[in-house]
């Protein structure tokens, strides 16, 4: 079971959290600068905390270098996921 949502990214926010859910789009900010892929690294990261489940389970797809991003997460269902995302906003 996996599931993949689109995430726009806001690097070098004051801190990380849930901005907002627009157009099927997740906006989530990132405390980490968006150089040498340190955000992508802590949007895997706060992701796999929010969601409960191993980095390992997290794959940015697509949008390595962009902000918006196509983020497969296995091991939840879309409804699981979403439910959970609602939790950091």
């Amino acid at each position: 079971m996996e599931t993949r949502i689109t995430v726009r990214a806001h690097p070098g926010a004051i801190r990380s959290g849930v901005m907002r859910y627009q157009e099927g789009i997740w906006h989530i900010s990132i405390t980490a600068p968006a150089a040498s892929g340190k955000a992508n690294r802590a949007l895997v990261n706060y992701l796999a905390e929010l969601l409960d489940i191993p980095k390992q389970d997290i794959e940015i797809e697509r949008g390595l270098t962009g902000r918006t991003k196509l983020v497969r997460i296995c091991g939840l269902t879309e409804e699981e996921a979403t439910r959970l995302i609602k939790t950091g906003l």
